[in-house]
């Protein structure tokens, strides 16, 4: 689906009935889960929230860009002081590559 018939959708949900070569269309009612997902999959989710902040806060609430460096430079550091917010190896990987 494009922008403007989105658009067009979101006017006229549940309110239109027009005749188009000599059938009846109805718009019908659309929800954010019946419209197409596109974009980017989301690669951090929720579960990393909480150890990132702590990480953050040790740092002493630096920029992104320097959260990152800090990351990359002190991780054994990081590691022996949060690391029972690490349950699983996969926190440990989105952790280790987080971008700015």
């Amino acid at each position: 689906m494009n922008r403007s018939y989105i658009a067009y959708l979101l006017r006229n949900t549940g309110k239109k009935v027009y005749l188009k070569g000599g059938k009846v269309v109805l718009v019908g009612k659309y929800s954010k889960e019946l419209l197409s997902k596109r974009g980017r999959k989301k690669f951090y989710t929720r579960e990393i929230e909480k150890p990132l902040f702590e990480i953050w806060k040790s740092s002493g609430f630096v920029s992104s860009k320097h959260l990152e460096a800090y990351i990359k430079i002190n991780w054994v550091k990081i590691y022996k002081e949060l690391g029972h917010l690490f349950d699983a190896e996969e926190k440990i990987y989105k952790i280790r590559r987080i971008s700015a």
